[in-house]
């Protein structure tokens, strides 16, 4: 069986996981994952901590407040812990490892992208009442389609619950 036009597409998705994986490398890629999970975080938690601290200086809506509080919050975050990780990716190549961390990173580069993948085909499949995207014996048909398609599903089963 040879490649068919879904399996084109879906490797062609892959190209990019490849180059980032090899440039950013694994603790690069697994901060920036970090940052925004703990910068959603922490402006959640915190930012009526904040809002309190910075309405001296900031004469607005309390709502108004919240968002500014949120956002410093969450580019702070952002900020320290991708600069933990370019200092711990730094560390790694004195120690020469630099090598296993853009493999680890593509690999790494390579689930991320499986799962963001994975997630717009269970959209894309949920509209399929609406329109046809690809014909269905080329999806039957495809190597990778069936496997890329159940990533997200079985990581997150609920997801389902979101679309029907």
């Amino acid at each position: 069986m040879s490649l068919n036009p879904a399996d084109i597409i879906i490797l062609l998705c892959f190209i990019p996981a490849v180059i980032g994986g090899l440039m950013k490398g694994f603790i690069r890629q697994a901060a920036g994952v970090a940052a925004l999970i703990l910068g959603i975080w922490g402006g959640y938690h915190f930012s009526a901590l904040l809002s309190e601290k910075i309405k001296v200086w900031i004469h607005t809506d309390p709502q108004w407040l919240n968002i500014i509080s949120f956002a410093i919050i969450f580019i702070g975050v952002l900020i320290l812990v991708n600069l933990a990780g370019k200092l711990i990716a730094g560390v790694f190549k004195l120690a020469l490892l630099g090598w296993l961390d853009k493999i680890l990173g593509v690999v790494f580069a390579i689930v991320k992208y499986a799962f963001i993948l994975s997630v717009i085909i269970y959209l894309l499949n949920s509209l399929d009442n609406l329109f046809e995207f690809l014909p269905e014996e080329t999806l039957e048909n495809s190597r990778l389609y069936g496997f890329i398609s159940k990533v997200a599903p079985t990581i997150f089963p609920y997801l389902k619950n979101l679309v029907s």
